[in-house]
């Protein structure tokens, strides 16, 4: 199993365990070389991948007025741009091996809305949206 991770000591008693059959690697979704640098990196070690789950999410939680501009950009790169890029990375591994699933893990924030969670669901929704839109191509 290859895990990629945002916080380096997660994973630490699960590679302790399993040394032989667990590969970790930091990956931060909002930086697309760092992407594509990892999921190559994957597929070299582990030859064939049966799934990849993309589970990188941020939220922010506030009235819409009162986010920063960088704090805006950073619910979309993460939420949006980053799971995009990862996909983007993996599915020509995928398609060259010939079978493959992308797991995108999602929330109830793309079906419905809270108070002060409108940023975080607007990525939610736009994250839905764009996967559709993969499995159409």
């Amino acid at each position: 199993m290859f895990a990629t991770i945002r916080k380096p000591d997660a994973l630490d008693d699960l590679k302790a365990q399993y040394p032989e059959t667990l590969s970790v690697a930091i990956l931060d979704v909002t930086d697309t070389a760092a992407i594509n640098e990892v999921i190559t990196k994957a597929f070299a070690e582990m030859g064939n991948i049966d799934v990849i789950v993309n589970n990188a999410g941020y939220a922010l939680f506030c009235a819409v007025e009162e986010a920063s501009n960088e704090q805006i950009r950073q619910q979309i790169d993460t939420n949006v741009i980053g799971s995009i890029q990862v996909i983007r990375a993996a599915l020509p591994f995928l398609r060259q091996q010939g079978h493959g699933r992308i797991m995108q893990i999602s929330t109830a924030g793309g079906q419905t809305t809270y108070p002060n969670f409108g940023y975080y669901h607007t990525t939610k929704w736009q994250l839905k949206a764009s996967v559709i839109l993969l499995q159409k191509n």
